[in-house]
C-alpha cells in the first residue's frame, strides 16, 4: 500500500509528540492514499506556516506490517 503526507518540511522519520490543540482524530502522523489530498494538506500547512516550501512523503507499506498489527483483515467476497 502507498501512502503519503503532505508537510511543509521533509519528514525523513515521524516522531509523535504531544499536541496542544485538537485534531479530527486525534494525536497521530496522518497519512492518506490519495496523493491530490497529500498535496492540498502540504498546500494548506505552507499557507498556513508562511512557508516557502511543500512536501509530499510517499512511503510503501507491506500488507504484511498491517495483518501483524491487527489493522488488516482479509474478508471473503
Amino acid at each position: 500500500m502507498i501512502l503519503c503526507h503532505g508537510s511543509d518540511v521533509v519528514v525523513e522519520k515521524p516522531i509523535l509528540i504531544e499536541q496542544r490543540r485538537t485534531l479530527d482524530f486525534g494525536a497521530g502522523f496522518y497519512t492518506t492514499t490519495n496523493k491530490e489530498q497529500a498535496i492540498n494538506f502540504a498546500q494548506k500547512v505552507q499557507e498556513r506556516r508562511s512557508s516557502a516550501n511543500k512536501f509530499v512523503r510517499k512511503s510503501t507499506v507491506p500488507f504484511e506490517i498491517y495483518r501483524a498489527v491487527g489493522i488488516l483483515e482479509e474478508v471473503a467476497i
